[in-house]
């Protein structure tokens, strides 16, 4: 059925020939609003200069840092350069564009400075950062003397690609400070994989419990469960291991039962 057909079908006492002029001007206005921003994207000085393919040449790092951009959630989600780095992408040259501020890493003004990644990250992911800067990791990677700094947001997820850990990857990430050679809690690796390993075993369950929610007595139990579970996982950024363990061993203890009223329901219903 064509679009007019449809619109004539649900407002009937208008034209055809007004039907077709506000199609007209539909399909109008979403080109035009399409067309503006593929230019706006097409026109930014950021993506002018970083997307060029001599860069492979001469200077290999940017040129893999655009590409990492450019396939990562960030950049599917429409997060742009300026928006971690300052800067001005709507003015064309190099010295423009980066401003009189530093953009790099290393200028301490810079959004990205090791000691402001966590607050540039805040713009978007505020409940982790709120979690985030009441540990003691937050807290040593703020003391100025220290020259081993704490970890932030990129030593646990990456800068521009970013990952989650897994059972795979936590144990690593926590051994470039918790090791035997620091002798700085060198149980917590170890810890932190066993009780991220519960946490999966939460999300199965949880898979598990919304496929079958109409078998449970309360079916708004599993909207509950859920917000449990969305908490559990922000408090991983608070790093207190012990608490995200008991946490996560009573929402498991809850699930465990949820599910045996599950079971108890099919097997009386085979009855």
């Amino acid at each position: 059925m064509r679009m007019t057909s449809i619109l004539q079908h649900q407002l009937p006492s208008i034209s055809a020939r007004a039907m077709r002029a506000m199609v007209l001007l539909a399909l109008t206005l979403t080109i035009g609003w399409v067309s503006s921003a593929l230019a706006a994207e097409s026109t930014s000085s950021c993506v002018t200069c970083h997307s060029d393919p001599n860069l492979l040449v001469t200077n290999k790092k940017l040129y893999d840092y655009y590409r990492l951009w450019e396939q990562s959630v960030h950049g599917q989600e429409g997060v742009t350069c300026s928006d971690c780095h300052n800067g001005n992408p709507e003015l064309p040259t190099k010295k423009g564009a980066h401003g009189a501020q530093g953009m790099a890493a290393a200028s301490q003004s810079s959004p990205v400075n090791y000691k402001n990644v966590p607050h540039t990250c805040a713009q978007c992911h505020e409940e982790f950062y709120n979690d985030f800067i009441k540990s003691k990791h937050y807290k040593e990677s703020m003391v100025k003397e220290k020259t081993r700094r704490g970890p932030n947001c990129v030593t646990c997820h990456g800068s521009v690609n970013t990952t989650v850990l897994n059972v795979n990857t936590v144990r690593s990430t926590c051994e470039l400070c918790h090791n035997d050679e620091t002798r700085n809690h060198p149980d917590i690796p170890d810890r932190a994989a066993a009780v991220l390993n519960k946490f999966l075993s939460v999300q199965r369950f949880y898979n598990y419990l919304a496929n079958k929610e109409d078998l449970l007595q309360n079916p708004g139990a599993v909207s509950v469960i859920d917000k449990m579970k969305t908490s559990i996982f922000v408090d991983w950024h608070t790093f207190e291991i012990a608490m995200i363990e008991k946490r996560t061993v009573e929402l498991l203890d809850i699930m465990k039962e949820k599910r045996n009223e599950i079971r108890s329901h099919l097997k009386d219903s085979k009855n």
